[in-house]
């Protein structure tokens, strides 16, 4: 019987050594989590960087039929038109004229009646069920036009302060964008002309604007047909489009009409020119990321890089303008 006695007692947990157990647990526990959301932020921060491959290759595909880079559209007041052709003629976004090259053929020929539109007066462009289909594709969501870290894909309410379209019925709530493209850097823009790199009220609506009467020194702008030729910097050493910057508390609203002409960034250096996502600091003209410390950008070659927040102001300038002429290293 002793022996038994003596055997039972020593298969037994005290309450000392319980409590150590679960404070090994929870301290194992705490190492975990952390690590776990740092494999999923990974995984996230990777999908937005395919997303941004997805694009870069259709910009590239768009370029070798049309030989040049997308266009920037008209302004923020004209939705995109799918009997307009592309390029200058076209008021929709960049975004819009890669739809077909990212497998949305539907999406763009949405609302087509196969008519070239009427151009004079420009508010006149498009009949009541173009503009009734146009609302309908801003509301339909692409999954490739969002960063996972920040949001999921979906529609989601527009901003106030917008106002109404020329050629499209309002949509709200409306599908939302992730990325911009670059128009440059601004010492090549000031003034009205700033403005006009994103297509400004005053000549909103004017497909016969050359690319050269805009003075933006980027990728997409107003009008815009940057070809391969324009790219002196190289293609490697300029960037085509990154994430664009969000304040945090407005992840749930949509800035503006993602098919919309004007949908690009100047970059106006630091702190504006590229910055993280931070609560209260809200820009819809800059670069910048909900990632940790970078933000990721597809260059005009397709490659897909990120760029630190330290990013000096020039270089990153440098970066965004396709012929100034100076060298930039790739380990920036």
């Amino acid at each position: 019987m002793s022996t038994r006695t003596s055997s039972a007692k020593k298969t037994a947990f005290t309450l000392v050594e319980l409590l150590v157990v679960i404070a090994i647990i929870g301290v194992l526990v705490g190492l975990l989590i952390p690590a776990v959301q740092m494999a999923r932020e990974s995984a996230r921060r990777m999908t937005c960087v395919n997303h941004l491959k997805q694009m870069g290759l259709a910009a590239l595909n768009y370029e070798s039929t049309q030989k040049h880079f997308p266009s920037g559209g008209w302004s923020w007041q004209w939705m995109a038109d799918p009997d307009a052709g592309l390029g200058p003629q076209q008021p929709g976004s960049w975004v819009f004229q890669i739809l077909p090259l990212m497998e949305e053929e539907s999406l763009f020929m949405l609302g087509s009646d196969g008519l070239a539109p009427t151009t004079v007066p420009w508010q006149t462009r498009g009949t009541a069920t173009q503009k009734s289909a146009a609302a309908d594709r801003e509301a339909t969501a692409v999954p490739a036009f969002f960063c996972p870290t920040r949001r999921a894909a979906g529609v989601y309410p527009r901003k106030g302060g917008q106002a109404a379209f020329q050629n499209a019925d309002q949509a709200d709530p409306t599908a939302g964008i992730d990325y911009k493209a670059n128009a440059g850097a601004n010492a090549g823009a000031t003034g009205n002309q700033f403005g006009r790199c994103y297509g400004s009220q005053a000549h909103a609506g004017f497909p016969a604007l050359a690319a050269t009467t805009v003075p933006c020194n980027g990728m997409v702008f107003s009008c815009s047909t940057v070809t391969v030729a324009k790219i002196t910097d190289g293609l490697t050493a300029t960037i085509f489009a990154g994430e664009r910057h969000r304040n945090p508390d407005d992840y749930s609203t949509a800035p503006h009409g993602t098919y919309a002409g004007g949908d690009s960034v100047i970059a106006q250096g630091k702190p504006g020119g590229l910055q993280q996502d931070v609560p209260g600091v809200g820009t819809t003209g800059h670069f910048g990321s909900a990632h940790s410390t970078a933000c990721n950008f597809v260059f005009c070659d397709g490659s897909v890089r990120p760029i630190a927040y330290t990013i000096t102001e020039t270089i990153f300038q440098q970066l965004c303008v396709r012929n100034d002429g100076q060298p930039v290293s790739k380990d920036f």
